[in-house]
């Protein structure tokens, strides 16, 4: 009998982080889930750790060939699992056990007018300042000062990830920080790329934000009394999709809305989805997730992407051991 929730991690360029994965899930009370790790190719010590660490709750898909579409192909290959739910994790977002178990209740609470759940990802949209104002407060007031200054330009250095979506009528008095006001703006864009915050283009707020969490580890990441939001769309345009919990029939009904697609991800496809069936996106914000930067932020430069680097050599240990 299959497990209730698999959880669908995709593999790319931070392969150590899936070893603090497996080692919190290993830690959780909540047992009825199975680990599925995408992967290109993996090595012997790696599914070794697995194999020792989740032994019967696992299984290494690979032989992903690198293309423009290896990112959409490892998400369809999962969406065919057979779960009542999935969860789809990038392997940069990090829970410890206490968020997981959280996590998977949250899901599993799920009513038929909700289609999608998160929780309060680091850096994510809409879920940046639901974090900032829970885990790391004392950092709030130096971090809205950030995204206040943070200047939209007219056209965003990754086209691939952005379209030609002209951003500057989101551009502020940069003074004050209102992200409800923020959104309002981002709303009334005509594009499809609707997923923008200062966070995402603003690589040192991404730092700010992890090297807070790490000066307050392994408090900052621990569950906390949180609202849970729902939302039809009607307050936020768009989901950043890094971590997410659905019903696997929903989840397949996207993927296969070719409709719906603008580019070889998923993401604008499922927020769309989302707006069009005015079912709820679930937010708790009381689960810290540590999503670590966005690519596009790292991927073509070499400053951001050492920085990332380095971030992954400390973080590793410290999020597996907690």
């Amino acid at each position: 009998m299959s497990a209730t929730i698999g959880i669908i991690c995709l593999a790319h360029r931070r392969l150590p982080l899936i070893y603090p994965q497996i080692k919190q899930l290993a830690k959780c009370q909540f047992k009825d889930f199975h680990f599925y790790l995408m992967i290109d190719k993996i090595d012997s010590a790696l599914a070794g750790v697995m194999q020792r660490t989740l032994p019967s709750r696992h299984t290494i898909i690979q032989g992903f060939v690198p293309s423009s579409m290896n990112y959409l192909h490892k998400v369809s290959e999962g969406a065919k699992q057979h779960h009542e739910f999935l969860v789809k994790a990038d392997e940069d977002v990090l829970l410890l056990s206490d968020g997981w178990d959280r996590f998977f209740r949250l899901i599993q609470s799920m009513n038929s007018h909700d289609l999608f759940c998160t929780g309060a990802i680091s850096n994510g949209i809409p879920t940046c300042d639901m974090f900032v104002r829970n885990f790391i407060p004392e950092s709030k007031p130096m971090l809205d000062g950030m995204f206040a200054k943070t200047h939209f330009p007219l056209k965003p250095q990754r086209v691939d990830y952005f379209g030609n979506a002209d951003y500057t009528s989101l551009n502020g008095d940069g003074e004050k920080w209102n992200p409800d006001e923020f959104y309002v703006k981002v709303q009334r864009l005509t594009t499809h790329y609707k997923g923008i915050h200062p966070v995402r283009i603003n690589p040192a707020a991404q730092k700010e934000i992890n090297s807070s969490v790490m000066k307050r580890f392994p408090d900052a990441m621990r569950c906390r009394d949180g609202e849970i939001v729902r939302d039809s769309g009607d307050k936020y345009p768009y989901f950043c999709n890094c971590l997410f919990g659905i019903r696997s029939v929903d989840w397949r009904t996207v993927l296969s809305r070719r409709d719906l697609f603008v580019d070889t991800a998923d993401e604008v496809p499922l927020s769309r989805y989302w707006h069009e069936t005015g079912r709820n996106m679930v937010i708790d914000t009381g689960i810290p997730m540590l999503h670590t930067m966005y690519n596009w932020a790292g991927c073509d430069d070499d400053e951001n992407c050492r920085y990332e680097d380095s971030l992954v050599r400390q973080i590793t240990v410290p999020f597996a051991e907690a």
